[in-house]
Order: C-alpha cells, then structure tokens, then sequence
C-alpha cells in the first residue's frame, strides 16, 4: 500500500502530486490568524480552496483523507459542515477508518500553544483524546509531533524539542506501523524507531516557503 503523505501546506497547493493508494495531510492548510475564528468568509474561501486541490488531484489516489491542524479553525468552529463540505474526502476527528486492511485513526488535538485551534491543556485534557486510540491502530495522524521526534524548529541549531510529552507516552504504547504528523515545519522526515515509521511531512520551512516534498511511504 503506497501513502504519500503532507502537513501543514497553507494555501500552498502542490502540482505533481507523486500517485498512491491513499493520500494523507496532517494539517494546516490553512494561513489564517489564531484570532480568525470568526471570519467565516475567510475560513469558507480557505475550505474552498482545499476541497478544489483534493477534487483535482482525486485521481491520483483510491483514498483521500484530512486531519485539520491548528490553523485550520473551520472544523474546530463548524466541524459537520466542515467535513461535509469537503465530499469525498474523509476527515479524521478522534475517530478512525479501515482502509484495505489498514485501520488509520486521526486527531487534531494538539498541545496548548497561544490559544490556537484544537489546543488542549497537558495531562489529563489531552489524554482524554489519546486515551481514544485503539490498541490495533496501524497508522495514526496527529498534527503536532510527540517530544523527541522530529519536533525541533531548527535541529541543525540544534533548537528546543517542541513535541508532547503525552503523545509519545502514548505512541510507546500502540505497535504502530506509521506515525503521520507535521505542526513543527523544520523537522520535515522520517525517522524510523523500532517497527515504528515516525513522519513530520511538512511541505513549509519555518519562512512559511514550500521547500519540501510530499514523503511517500509503503506499508
């Protein structure tokens, strides 16, 4: 099974898409403000905007799945309309879907940051989520990365790891086969760690320029 896999795209909307079985974004289309939220014009433009790319790249794929991101306030505001709008591409909110063999699980929930879209607090609010994964999940969609992995704005600098804490306790206790995620554009790569393919497939560097390629992957 062929996945390619972007994150955190806002408003970038790729050409030449690389062909799969399943495309997966992480999160992020979205450019808008943390304060946007109640620019509906602005959010309905955006959601626009994406739902064109994913009808004009559908060919590309069998399957066609989103998990909105910080930014991308429309589903945290209107999520059934949001995700309705959007046809046939599946959006992912604390909830899963099995494709061809393959159970995939996805949650926008993300660690508190500056009162951002899906922020939850550490601890107990955002395990609430966590604590939602099954145990059989093969591959699972966040937006934000767990502490340690991929998380660091400027690894060259060798900058803050900026990942949770939670969601890696939680990631230690599932055997998964891939780990799709994005929020810290820097990081954009793989990293494998045990059975485990951990993903930040970011396609912005932290100016917010498209400097990265989708990642594909096969399981």
């Amino acid at each position: 099974m062929k996945i390619v896999a972007v994150s955190d795209t806002h408003q970038a909307y790729l050409k030449n898409m690389p062909a799969g079985d399943i495309l997966i974004h992480a999160g992020d289309f979205s450019l808008l403000p943390k304060n946007s939220y109640e620019n509906r014009e602005l959010m309905l433009s955006e959601l626009s905007d994406l739902k064109n790319w994913f009808d004009s790249i559908r060919h590309l794929y069998k399957h066609t799945i989103l998990v909105p991101g910080n930014h991308d306030w429309i589903f945290e505001v209107d999520y059934n309309f949001a995700s309705k709008f959007m046809g046939e591409t599946l959006v992912l909110n604390d909830s899963s879907v099995t494709l061809e063999g393959l159970k995939i699980w996805g949650t926008p929930i993300n660690l508190e940051y500056r009162n951002w879209a899906f922020n939850r607090a550490a601890g107990e609010e955002i395990l609430r989520h966590y604590n939602m994964i099954p145990k059989d999940t093969d591959i699972l969609v966040t937006h934000g990365p767990p502490l340690k992995i991929l998380d660091q704005a400027y690894p060259q600098k060798n900058s803050p790891h900026l990942g949770d804490q939670d969601l890696l306790s939680t990631v230690e206790g599932l055997k998964l086969k891939a780990h799709i995620f994005g929020h810290i554009h820097g990081s954009h790569g793989t990293l494998v760690r045990g059975e485990t393919t951990y993903i930040n497939a970011s396609i912005m560097d932290e100016a917010y320029e498209p400097s990265f390629s989708p990642i594909i992957f096969e399981v």
